[in-house]
């Protein structure tokens, strides 16, 4: 056991490792890149940004716009893997309905992000554009996965739980969970970081009341390039721990089961 956790606090060492030389070497080459242009206008340096960063952070502005993005886009995203789940639930059982709306799936998922936005930008207000945008890019998603987990849940065990008189409860949790559980974990993992970007693209356009793409979207407009990159790392910084929370809740369950 020892042998074991020392093998893989190793690796997990030598993992590090990698990746902070990786981060390292893309800094020096925005370092590089920020010199050999030398206009702070088109490309500011790793100094100035991390500057105008820490003087974000002690803002009350940049704060709240964290925490009004991740609100709107967890709603967006909650909203669509329970619609998405319900749909694929009555698609599986009835075949109408999914002939019926296949064609607005497929539009959806072939229309680009931009054009929605603009197109919800004439009736849907702004603070609440980016919770549809996020619904609508994830609702698909959703639906497929669950609906691919339902199909390949085993008609034998089915048949013998009806044979044996199994309780509804019985049978959803010990067939079609197992089943559903790996698709729907697909789909959250995926799903959160698509809800992210495109939550935040439609921020930039529709400009809510503190919304981290309405501070990117003020830089640009005021020629305020370090806080537009300064911004920029925040959003990818939300974004990966986003991504690292709901893979650490997902594992967190499977431990439990």
């Amino acid at each position: 056991a020892a042998c074991r956790r020392t093998i893989s606090i190793m690796r997990q060492s030598k993992r590090f490792w990698k990746n902070a030389g990786a981060i390292l070497f893309w800094i020096a080459l925005w370092q590089f890149a920020a010199q050999s242009v030398g206009v702070e206008l088109l490309v500011p340096t790793p100094l100035r940004t991390l500057r105008t960063l820490c003087s974000m952070l002690a803002t009350k502005q940049l704060w709240l716009a964290v925490f009004s993005s991740i609100a709107r886009i967890a709603a967006g995203f909650c909203l669509a893997f329970f619609a998405g789940t319900l749909c694929a639930v009555f698609s599986h059982r009835a075949a109408w309905f999914r002939t019926l709306f296949s064609p607005l799936i497929h539009l959806v998922r072939s229309v680009p992000v931009v054009s929605f936005i603009i197109l919800a930008l004439v009736w849907i207000r702004a603070n609440f554009l980016p919770v549809f945008i996020c619904f609508l890019m994830v609702f698909p998603m959703v639906w497929a996965n669950v609906e691919e987990g339902l199909n390949a849940v085993d008609g034998k065990l089915l048949e013998v739980c009806r044979v044996m008189r199994v309780g509804k409860y019985q049978t959803l949790r010990a067939v079609y969970l197992p089943s559903l559980m790996p698709a729907m974990r697909a789909a959250c993992v995926t799903g959160i970081g698509f809800a992210w970007k495109s939550g935040v693209a439609a921020e930039v356009l529709c400009k809510p009341k503190n919304a981290l793409g309405t501070l990117l979207a003020n830089g640009k407009f005021a020629l305020d390039t370090p806080q537009v990159f300064a911004v920029t790392l925040v959003v990818v910084a939300l974004s990966l721990l986003l991504d690292v929370l709901v893979r650490k809740l997902w594992r967190v369950r499977d431990a439990e089961v």
